[in-house]
């Protein structure tokens, strides 16, 4: 037997609002300039000049994580809003067959 979905926007809203926040936290890590420092401390290196090579990739990826979280937060945000337009008009619905 399956579970019962209970849709709450609220609770769909305040994810998104931690996401948003993930998002921020992710996209300012600015990973590449601990690579860089690193490569620093090993010039000469193979190593030191792959952590000058990485250091970009990972800004790189960074950005695009807060980016795909910034986009589901606005998913949940519209699932939200839907849910709640839909719960309207439904609602209505009812209430004019009992009149």
């Amino acid at each position: 037997m399956a579970g019962m979905l209970r849709v709450t926007p609220g609770a769909l809203r305040q994810t998104a609002a931690s996401e948003r926040d993930s998002a921020a936290a992710v996209s300012k890590l600015e990973v590449g300039a601990t690579f860089a420092g690193g490569a620093a401390g090993m010039s000469g290196l193979s190593s030191g000049a792959a952590c000058t090579a990485v250091g970009p990739v990972f800004d790189a990826e960074g950005t695009a994580v807060g980016t795909e979280l910034d986009r589901h937060a606005d998913n949940l945000g519209t699932a939200a809003d839907r849910y709640e337009q839909v719960d309207r008009d439904y609602g209505q619905r009812l209430r004019s067959i009992t009149r």
